[in-house]
């Protein structure tokens, strides 16, 4: 997954389970629990949780990996790697 610096990053992580089946939904980032901040919101949805990234920088950068829990098995999805991208506007007197 790529970002550019500055934009909002949406990852949805979606799972199809029983009604019956009591369901929770965990995003990690290097391995440690994202938690709601200034720029990083959870919001759950049906049958999932979408981590939302706004105006995203080069510190968001990592390893996302989203965990999906029941009272009978848990399963990590396969990790996102992100990487955000940023542009330097101006001159540099150096190079003239």
């Amino acid at each position: 997954m790529e970002g550019q610096s500055g934009t909002r990053v949406e990852l949805p992580c979606i799972a199809s389970h029983s009604r019956l089946a009591v369901v929770t939904f965990q995003w990690r980032k290097n391995g440690k629990s994202v938690v709601n901040s200034s720029n990083t919101r959870l919001t759950n949805v049906d049958n999932g949780m979408i981590l939302t990234l706004d105006s995203v920088s080069p510190s968001n950068n990592g390893r996302y990996q989203c965990l999906v829990s029941t009272t009978v098995n848990s399963v990590r999805a396969p990790q996102v790697k992100a990487t955000i991208y940023f542009t330097v506007t101006g001159t540099n007197p150096y190079l003239s």
